[in-house]
C-alpha cells in the first residue's frame, strides 16, 4: 500500500481566502480615501491660520484690514503646491464675502480650482467682494476653496477676524 502525501491548498480554500481579502479591501479602501481627504484639509486650516496672523499684523500697523491686493499687503503667499485656492477680503458686518458666492463664481473666473481641474496657488476674487472703503474695514473673511477627493464638489473653508474657522462646504 502506497501512502499519498497531499500538500498544498485546495481550490475552495484559496477561493475563501480571496473572498476574505476582497471583503476587507472593500471596507478599507473607502475609509482610507476618506482619511486621506481629511488630511488634505489640513492645508487649508494651516494656511487660513497664517492669513489670520498676517491680517492681524497688518491691522496692528495700519489700523485697518487689507482689502485690495490683500495678499501683497499682508506679505503672504502659500508655499509649495497647493490643493486650495485662497481668497481674502474685508468688510464690515454683512459686507463680508460669502463662500457660496466664490463657489458659484469659480467657473466664470477661469475656475482656479475647478473642482477637478487642479488648483493654482492664490486668487484674489475682487468682483465677488462688496465694495467698501478702507476706512470702514472692521473685519475680514479669508477663504480657501479646493478639491480634495477628485470629484465635482469643492471643499470650502473660511476664517474671520474673530478666528472662527468654519467649513461651510465640506467635501469629505
Amino acid at each position: 500500500m502506497r501512502k499519498t502525501n497531499k500538500k498544498g491548498f485546495t481550490l475552495i480554500e484559496l477561493m475563501i481566502v480571496v473572498a476574505i481579502i476582497g471583503i476587507l479591501a472593500a471596507i478599507a479602501i473607502p475609509n482610507f480615501l476618506k482619511f486621506q481627504a481629511k488630511a488634505k484639509q489640513s492645508e487649508a486650516k494651516t494656511n487660513l491660520g497664517a492669513i489670520y496672523v498676517a491680517m492681524l499684523s497688518y491691522f496692528s500697523n495700519a489700523n485697518t484690514y487689507a482689502q485690495d491686493d490683500c495678499f501683497d499687503r499682508i506679505n503672504w503667499e502659500p508655499a509649495g503646491q497647493n490643493r486650495y485656492t485662497y481668497q481674502c477680503g474685508s468688510g464690515a458686518g454683512t459686507a463680508k464675502p460669502q463662500l457660496d458666492i466664490i463657489l458659484n463664481k469659480l467657473p466664470s473666473i477661469g475656475a482656479p480650482c475647478g473642482c477637478g481641474n487642479g488648483c493654482v496657488n492664490t486668487v484674489d476674487v475682487k468682483d465677488s467682494l462688496s465694495s467698501t472703503t478702507e476706512s470702514t474695514m472692521q473685519g475680514f473673511t479669508s477663504q480657501a476653496v479646493g478639491n480634495v477627493d477628485n470629484d465635482t464638489d469643492c471643499d470650502g473653508w473660511q476664517i474671520n477676524d474673530g478666528k472662527i474657522l468654519t467649513n461651510p462646504n465640506n467635501d469629505v
